[in-house]
């Protein structure tokens, strides 16, 4: 059996996890903050361009920049990207990615546009409709759903 880098991370992470448990905050935070630096400086190539996009626009529309960092100046979309890529089972993974283009055609059925094309009101239409009544038979909606988690 071959070991391969993601094996071994999620290995090395499983191995971090009972001193996660009985961590104290402070701990925590270090081990939240690395995993962000390191989002920061060496994102992954995992989505597609129009993905990495539509994550972008999604977690600024969630967690927008106000007079407190945004979700876009704490590195959330290469965040995201990280956990996509390396962290998600493969069934996991498609099924966020497939949910991920059934926003897209959400709003391109509705709008005629892609989600980082919409105007803010449609914007905000999209980000409301995402926040009412959870669908678990929507791709889109358990989509919205786990993005807005992992923001």
């Amino acid at each position: 059996m071959t070991l391969t880098r993601r094996a071994l991370l999620q290995l090395a992470g499983l191995a971090t996890l009972p001193a996660l448990v009985h961590a104290d905050e402070a701990t925590v935070t270090r081990w939240t903050d690395a995993l962000l630096q390191r989002a920061l400086q060496d994102p992954p190539r995992f989505f597609t361009a129009d993905e990495r996009a539509l994550v972008r626009t999604i977690a600024d529309g969630i967690l927008p920049r106000t007079d407190t960092p945004g979700a876009l100046d704490v590195g959330v979309p290469a965040f995201v990207e990280i956990i996509a890529g390396e962290w998600m089972e493969a069934k996991d993974r498609d099924e966020f990615r497939a949910g991920l283009a059934a926003l897209d055609q959400r709003t391109l059925a509705l709008y005629g546009a892609r989600w980082p094309d919409l105007d803010p009101v449609q914007r905000d239409g999209e980000l409301q409709w995402g926040e009412n009544g959870f669908d678990g038979t929507t791709p889109a909606k358990r989509a919205y759903r786990r993005l807005k988690g992992l923001v």
